[in-house]
């Protein structure tokens, strides 16, 4: 969506550099992929529950990985850009550290969709989803007007920070109160 709305703001050499870029994060973005593995086991295998302690410790390794591998990532893309070769890709560098605070949004996205299914709250997730999507496709012509490569980095960074702020709002208050409401018909039961 991000790319073809780009289109209209800027040339093809700097959509070039934005997609550069997004194809870093990407890379970054393995190592949330790869925990979403493990916990999706964690959750098949006992549930959420009773696996927190190694979900915390998941989160706290997730999370430095991908801080460690930003400035790593940086500095790396920073000197091959001064090459004569790749002085087309010159300012991805920037691009990337704007995008990168989408870090921690994907993160909390990825950690966080097993557990959803494990408590039943699909629907709700896929709702809030489409409103942060709606909430971003409506800054899309804002910020791409303003400063389209900028901004096109800055609208990646707000949509998954939206989505950082969603999976802390399903744990705070959906994913308890779910669970104080199965205990309940639990006790009833009883």
């Amino acid at each position: 969506f991000l790319t073809i709305f780009l289109a209209d703001f800027t040339t093809k050499s700097e959509m070039g550099r934005f997609n550069f870029a997004l194809q870093i994060i990407n890379l970054i973005f393995l190592f949330s992929a790869t925990a979403n593995i493990r916990i999706t086991s964690y959750v098949s295998d006992v549930g959420f529950e009773s696996r927190k302690s190694q979900l915390k410790k998941l989160l706290a390794g997730t999370f430095f990985v991908s801080a460690l591998s930003l400035p790593v990532v940086f500095f790396m893309l920073r000197q091959v850009t001064a090459i004569g070769n790749f002085s087309q890709f010159q300012g991805t560098e920037d691009l990337l550290l704007i995008a990168g605070a989408a870090i921690p949004g994907y993160i909390f996205y990825q950690l966080g969709s097993p557990i959803w299914i494990e408590k039943g709250l699909q629907k709700k997730v896929a709702i809030l989803h489409f409103g942060n999507f709606c909430v971003f496709a409506l800054l899309t012509p804002y910020l791409l007007s303003w400063n389209s490569l900028v901004g096109a980095a800055v609208l990646f960074a707000t949509f998954h920070c939206g989505l950082m702020i969603i999976q802390f709002w399903l744990y705070k208050y959906e994913g308890k109160s779910k669970a104080a409401s199965l205990k309940t018909i639990s006790s009833r039961a009883q």
